[in-house]
């Protein structure tokens, strides 16, 4: 394993966000306010989307980490799926979407292009939507979350910095430990070539509309990140993975 290539530098970015809900005779969806802009894709629900320019143009974005937020879960919602497949191709009717996890699985993501006139182009593209369909259901019915707030951190490196491959992510597992199982221990495998330099955990609670986050220190001779902590397990409905290597490219993972 390699030590780190080059510095690398984390930008936070702090988002806020409002909406306008459009209802059509398939449904609802989402845009931001005074916005039009989408996630539309093929047979999935759409989602709103905003896309934030970056201006950096002495380093280069590899990866944006969510390190924070809070959201509002709407329940019995019944969403627009989309009907095109191809420029050629669209469905007759709307179709079902039976997918019983979270879509799309991250909000944030990093955009990079070389332009006709050869500048070079990177924006953070943001989907602060989310859909989680409810089993066996036609029409699709389901939760939609609508994020209110995102912090994020935007991961930038050297141009001389070629390596854009994320981080390669192990076991993940998080057990019940300690005096009357009173504890949480996470632990986390991870490996890169250049190295990891971070690892992260969010976490909701029941009833909670906020994530949580810890930092697990890394270990490289083990290539885990551990921690344990005092949190009622019974609690935790939902938490995620991310972790952020020598490069600053990003590898998410599912947990609850």
């Amino acid at each position: 394993m390699r030590a780190f290539l080059s510095p690398t530098a984390a930008t936070p970015i702090s988002l806020t966000f409002s909406y306008d809900a459009h209802s059509t005779p398939r449904g609802t969806y989402y845009t931001l306010a005074g916005q039009d802009d989408i996630l539309f894709t093929g047979g999935r629900p759409v989602q709103p989307r905003q896309t934030v320019l970056l201006n950096d143009t002495e380093e280069v974005a590899h990866g944006v980490i969510m390190v924070g937020g809070s959201f509002t879960d709407l329940p019995h919602f019944d969403p627009v799926i989309t009907e095109i497949i191809t420029e050629q191709l669209y469905l007759t009717v709307e179709n079902n979407f039976p997918i019983t996890q979270w879509y799309p699985v991250s909000t944030q993501s990093v955009n990079r292009f070389l332009a006709v006139d050869a500048e070079f182009n990177q924006r953070l593209v943001v989907v602060p939507g989310q859909f989680l369909a409810d089993a066996d259901t036609s029409p699709t019915l389901g939760t939609q979350r609508l994020y209110d707030t995102l912090e994020l951190e935007v991961y930038s490196a050297p141009h001389a910095n070629s390596d854009f491959v994320p981080p390669t992510l192990g076991e993940v597992t998080a057990e019940l430990v300690g005096t009357g199982n009173s504890q949480i221990r996470y632990v986390v495998e991870a490996t890169d070539t250049s190295g990891i330099q971070r690892v992260i955990v969010l976490y909701r609670t029941e009833g909670g509309n906020e994530w949580l986050k810890l930092e697990l220190p890394y270990n490289s001779g083990t290539s885990q990140a551990t921690l344990t902590v005092e949190a009622p397990y019974s609690q935790i409905v939902e938490y995620f993975i991310q972790v952020v290597d020598g490069a600053g490219n990003v590898a998410r993972g599912a947990g609850l």
